[in-house]
């Protein structure tokens, strides 16, 4: 099951074929800060050319005729416990965190509530990374550059079905939450990896 979170909470909930003719849910576009505008936008996408190509490629694969073996969900393979970054933290100290703790990006969460996910490619467009020191150049949240809505997934989702999405969306990434909304976990294309090169092997065709 999907569903996608923003700054007004969660504003799409349903199966892969009902988030693929729904318009408007693309989750990696960018709005403007919180504080300044809660309006998010719904103006549609255009999928990337190395995004079709890969789903091209992910469809054909799944025509051929494959050994069958059991098909994995998210739950089997996210990371747990997850780091979060405030919304109202600053771009810079949010830099900090992410270096801390060795990620690329981490869900954004206000009041307690997912509304983002937060990269640090997205914190790059506002600060100057010099003997790898974060050097703040303009007084920015990460509200103000974090992408919203984000796309999440519960931890039953079939992992086929996100493996393609983040290929169709050019995602790195997704949260993943738990029945009472909290977040349970997360998956990243390097987990993806990890959990088809390890022994026993894992079998994505059901």
């Amino acid at each position: 099951m999907f569903s996608v979170y923003g700054i007004t909470g969660r504003v799409f909930h349903g199966t892969r074929s009902e988030l693929d003719t729904t318009p408007g849910l693309y989750p990696a576009r960018r709005i403007a800060a919180v504080a300044r505008n809660n309006e998010e936008s719904t103006s549609g996408f255009q999928l990337p050319l190395p995004g079709k190509l890969a789903r091209n490629e992910y469809l054909r694969t799944q025509q051929l005729d494959h050994e069958r073996g059991p098909v994995f969900s998210c739950g089997r393979i996210m990371h747990s416990p997850v780091i979060t970054a405030d919304a109202a933290l600053s771009v810079q100290d949010a830099w900090q965190l992410l270096h801390a703790h060795g990620i690329h990006q981490c869900p954004v969460l206000q009041d307690g509530q997912l509304v983002g996910l937060v990269s640090d490619r997205d914190l790059l467009t506002s600060l100057v990374i010099a003997d790898g020191i974060a050097h703040e150049v303009l007084q920015r949240q990460v509200a103000d550059v974090m992408r919203t809505p984000v796309l999440v997934v519960s931890p039953d989702t079939d992992l086929r079905h996100v493996t393609a999405l983040m290929l169709d969306h050019a995602l790195d990434g997704v949260p993943v939450l738990a029945a009472d909304q909290g977040i349970a976990g997360f998956i990243s294309k390097t987990d993806i990896l990890r959990a088809v090169s390890t022994e026993p092997a894992l079998s994505l065709w059901g």
